[in-house]
């Protein structure tokens, strides 16, 4: 590639400034969509409140409505454990030879499995960052300093990233376990948006560098450079690597798809 390499860093903040900005306005246009719906169920209730005929009939229909999104949870509910049961069994009867038919039978009803509940990734912060993507950038690049082959590997990660977000895979979403027998939740995916690209960003240039580069920090460095604790930035990697299930190697294809795509953001 005969690109420079500050050019090619400049063309990587681009590409995950457009990300953002992408991600902003389907965020923006889903909340406007929303509002809209809550706004016409509240003229609704106000039309029905008016009327003292349907006062009682407003009140039996909200709790009706209750009811239903009550009962559609719990279906919900089920089916993702059925699903779990599912996988469970098929995963017994595939990889691991059994030699305890109670084990074999109570499948997740066993207590040694910790299915993890749906809950926030630890790459979304609690605020925007005041410091931008591509200032950030430019600052893990001066400190922490990488090359043309790293940058291609980075998007090629971050377009992994943004695919498994945009359109996850039933295959994908198979149950993994870890050596405790903690089962992994699917929630592992994030959305590439102002709330987690840095973590992403700092993470993934950490994973990199390691992986891909004969040339690489300490974790103590990479915390220091990206504003996170050192703790912080070892479960940041671990998350990482389990969200993209171990799977660093990067094909040719993937390398020449890279190429031609961060040359859109010269």
């Amino acid at each position: 590639m005969d690109n420079s390499l500050n050019d090619n860093v400049d063309r990587l903040a681009k590409y995950l400034e457009y990300q953002i900005k992408k991600n902003s306005l389907i965020f923006n246009q889903e909340k406007e969509h929303l509002y809209a719906k809550i706004n016409d169920k509240t003229q609704q209730l106000r039309l029905i409140a008016h009327d003292p005929v349907h006062t009682n009939q407003a009140g039996q229909i909200s709790a009706n409505n209750i009811d239903s999104e009550k009962q559609q949870i719990d279906r919900q509910n089920r089916e993702d454990m059925d699903y779990y049961h599912k996988n469970q069994s098929q995963t017994n009867d595939e990889n691991t030879p059994v030699h305890n038919s109670e084990n074999a039978t109570n499948g997740l009803n066993n207590t040694e499995f910790k299915p993890i509940t749906l809950k926030k990734s630890k790459f979304y912060s609690r605020e925007v960052p005041e410091i931008g993507i591509a200032e950030y950038l430019k600052r893990i690049f001066k400190y922490c300093p990488f090359g043309n082959y790293e940058i291609l590997c980075l998007l090629v990660y971050f377009e992994r990233i943004r695919k498994s977000y945009e359109d996850p895979s039933i295959e994908k979403l198979q149950n993994r376990r870890l050596c405790n027998s903690t089962l992994v939740s699917f929630n592992n995916i994030v959305e590439i948006n102002a709330y987690s690209v840095h973590r992403l960003l700092i993470t993934l240039v950490c994973v990199t560098c390691k992986f891909q580069s004969d040339t690489f920090f300490t974790n103590t460095r990479y915390a220091k450079v990206g504003g996170l604790s050192v703790k912080e930035m070892n479960s940041l990697e671990l998350s990482l690597l389990l969200m993209i299930d171990f799977n660093l190697y990067v094909e040719k294809n993937e390398l020449l798809s890279a190429s031609e795509l961060i040359n859109l953001f010269s």
